[in-house]
C-alpha cells in the first residue's frame, strides 16, 4: 500500500549551515512545515464545512466518516433537565470530529484536482 500524497510541505524552509572546517555554506533539502494537505483542510471556510455536515449528511454518515458513534443522551433525571455537561461536550468533541474529517475530505479533493 503507497503512502497518502499529502502534497509535501506548504512552506518548506531551506536549512542552510557553514562547515566548521572549510567555511562553505552548505544547503540542505528544504524541510519542516505543515504539509500542504493541511494547510487545504485548514483553509476551507466554515460555512462551507457547516453545509456539507448539516444539509448533506445523515447522522449516520456523520458516524461512517469519522468512526465514532454520536453519543447517546443520558436519561434526565427529571422531565425538562438539561443534559450533563459532559454530554454537551461528547456532542461538541463529536461535531468537531465530523468537521475534521469534512476539511480533509474536501482537502484530498483538491489535491485530487491538482494532479489533473
Amino acid at each position: 500500500m503507497s503512502a497518502r500524497d499529502d502534497g509535501g510541505n506548504a512552506f518548506p524552509v531551506a536549512c542552510a549551515s557553514q562547515n566548521q572546517v572549510t567555511g562553505e555554506t552548505v544547503c540542505h533539502q528544504a524541510y519542516g512545515g505543515m504539509t500542504l494537505r493541511d494547510y487545504f483542510a485548514a483553509k476551507l471556510p466554515s460555512d462551507e464545512i457547516q453545509d456539507m455536515t448539516y444539509r448533506q449528511l445523515s447522522r449516520d454518515a456523520q458516524e461512517l466518516l469519522t468512526g465514532m458513534k454520536y453519543p447517546a443522551e443520558p436519561p434526565a433525571s427529571r422531565p425538562g433537565d438539561m443534559p450533563p455537561s459532559e454530554h454537551r461536550l461528547a456532542v461538541v468533541r463529536f461535531h468537531a470530529a465530523v468537521n475534521a474529517a469534512l476539511r480533509y475530505v474536501a482537502a484530498d479533493a483538491m489535491l485530487l484536482a491538482r494532479q489533473a
